[in-house]
């Protein structure tokens, strides 16, 4: 079943100030997402709707700046992911996935090109 099939969304943020790798955001946090117990406390809130992509390039455009971000968000199931929207947008080659408003993140590994 293509649902509960894992596969990676990206998404990319453009002129991210270099303090966010110096803040408690980046550091890794162990967190089995099939276990029941408090969330990790390092990472962030998204206040709006969180766009995703399944195409790394379109993440790649939206983060084109000096100081770029782009996360790599790992899915193991449609319970993890938020909902395709590319049948609704007026830009369907992105591929997005909208995530509700209030999506938590936290990082496991965080790795610099620079």
């Amino acid at each position: 079943d293509q649902r509960s099939r894992p596969f990676d969304l990206f998404r990319g943020m453009a002129n991210i100030d270099n303090r966010i790798e110096e803040s408690e955001f980046m550091e890794p946090v162990e967190h089995d997402d099939t276990q029941p117990g408090p969330l990790p406390r390092r990472g962030g809130t998204e206040l709006a709707l969180m766009s995703t992509s399944m195409d790394l390039k379109t993440a790649i455009m939206y983060s084109a700046s000096r100081t770029p971000l782009i996360f790599k968000i790992k899915t193991n199931g449609f319970r993890q992911r938020g909902g395709n929207i590319a049948a609704l947008s007026c830009f369907p080659e992105e591929v997005e996935v909208l995530y509700p408003p209030l999506t938590y993140t936290c990082s496991r590994r965080a790795a610099s090109s620079a």
